[in-house]
């Protein structure tokens, strides 16, 4: 099947150009098209696309088949799902808007206790008049162009729902909110910590370095108990999970386990489908979650690294939990997202709900977030391009919200020492409604013109140029 690609002033893209777009010029790096199973996001068939008589072509299997790929719009980058219709000639932009149209549609459906604001409403007014005006058009070039703006728009306004949807409801219910401590002797950002609620215990995550003992710890969390602070407990973190065998990682889990009884939950598995983890991941994880069921009362989180094209098919987040996340004795399934080297965006909402199907019964959690360190490479940009500093507040305040609307909380920031101690904007920006300067509603708006290091050494995709 082929796709014709329109620009915002209705140009049809080369194949060179929409690669270009797709990669923010970092060619094949950036090159994280796959197919997936519509149902599942499982993947099917890695980098299929190629140049085509209009912009691309691709071998359409049979069935329910999705088109994943990083695409821009005024917001930044997000992972777009595109569901293939049947094959013949499609143009890319119309498709996808006439899907995002009935992808916000649902997002609405799935919040009947939402109450949008006006801004709100106003870019949903917006975006549904471009689509109209789209649908009322015969020129391919005046269409296409009206086709980028609709899915601009349509972008725009799932975002704006899914923020204020999750503000609202983290106003209304208990959620998860917690962030991270790289540097667990660090009790004077503890009162940080709590500043993040007005009601019931905020969370921090202890990283358990590789080199350290159960002992080295025993103040830290002390210190988090009586200042109010649940203790989520990280046996290792991902860039240090491939460097111990089996035995090794058996012993440092029973050895925690047995020091810190009163440890509210255990990270069993951090980040474990990246690339980077070994090929023992999952059975470490598996063990280490059947461990601490049997012996404590410990919730059990397995973190997956948020990555649909950008690595190998078999590290991708769904394929790789149907093959190996345990079936029984994982309390919570939570998502570590970097916006700027994976995509997400407006698909978080999709992605959850994908999510909640594979594991009923599961708390859905963001367990990890970041944005702009220096230990990160920015393939793709989020917010406001060309600042940071801004960009990190906008992706803070909507990945903190947006998780609670169909998911039950969680952020952690894992630069929570670094980027998000008071005065920091990125404090506000995580906190609770009703927790300091926090509490400000979010601006929505029509866009304008409608136009620490971990040495990770994380994959990347290798796409057909």
């Amino acid at each position: 099947m082929e796709f014709d690609v329109r620009d915002a002033g209705g140009r049809l893209l080369t194949w060179s150009e929409f690669r270009a777009r797709q990669s923010n010029g970092a060619g094949d790096d950036g090159y994280d098209d796959f197919l997936v199973d519509g149902t599942t996001l499982q993947v099917l068939t890695p980098w299929p696309l190629e140049e085509g008589p209009g912009t691309f072509a691709l071998d359409r299997p049979a069935g329910r088949v999705t088109l994943a790929l990083a695409w821009d719009t005024s917001d930044g980058y997000g992972q777009l799902f595109l569901d293939l219709p049947a094959a013949g000639t499609h143009e890319f932009s119309e498709t996808a808007a006439e899907q995002a149209a009935v992808e916000l549609d649902l997002q609405l459906r799935e919040r009947p206790w939402y109450s949008p604001s006006v801004p709100v409403q106003e870019a949903r007014s917006a975006a549904t008049d471009l689509l109209a005006r789209m649908r009322a058009q015969d020129d391919p070039a005046r269409r296409g162009a009206l086709a980028a703006q609709a899915l601009d728009a349509l972008v725009h306004a799932q975002l704006a729902v899914q923020e204020e949807s999750g503000r609202q409801r983290a106003g209304d219910r208990p959620v998860v909110l917690g962030v991270t401590f790289d540097d667990p002797s660090r009790h004077d950002a503890l009162a940080a910590v709590r500043d993040l609620t007005p009601v019931g215990q905020p969370w921090v995550r202890y990283v358990f370095d590789v080199a350290d003992g159960p002992e080295a710890y025993r103040a830290d969390v002390a210190a988090a108990r009586a200042s109010g602070v649940q203790v989520l407990g990280q046996f290792l973190d991902s860039s240090q999970f491939a460097g111990v065998s089996q035995p090794q990682w058996q012993r440092r889990v029973a050895d925690y386990v047995r020091a810190f009884p009163d440890v509210a939950a255990w990270e069993v598995g951090n980040e474990v489908n990246g690339g980077w983890t070994g090929p023992d991941a999952g059975a470490k994880t598996r063990w280490a979650a059947t461990h601490v069921k049997q012996n404590s009362s410990a919730r059990t989180l397995v973190t997956l690294y948020w990555q649909l094209g950008e690595g190998e098919a078999v590290e991708s987040v769904f394929t790789w939990a149907a093959a190996n996340l345990p079936g029984t004795d994982v309390d919570d399934v939570g998502l570590s997202v970097y916006p700027e080297e994976h995509p997400l965006g407006a698909s978080l909402d999709r992605v959850l709900r994908t999510l909640r199907q594979a594991y009923p019964g599961r708390r859905l959690l963001l367990t990890e977030l970041g944005y702009g360190a220096a230990d990160l490479r920015p393939l793709w940009w989020w917010g406001t391009r060309g600042d940071t500093a801004a960009a990190r507040v906008q992706v803070a305040r909507f990945y903190a919200s947006a998780v609670n609307g169909i998911g039950d909380g969680g952020t952690f920031w894992w630069y929570f020492l670094q980027d998000a101690l008071p005065p920091s904007p990125v404090h506000a920006a995580l906190a609770a409604p009703g927790a300091g300067s926090s509490g400000t509603p979010v601006a929505w708006r029509v866009p304008r013109g409608l136009r620490t290091l971990r040495g990770r050494g994380r994959g990347r995709g290798r796409g057909r140029g």
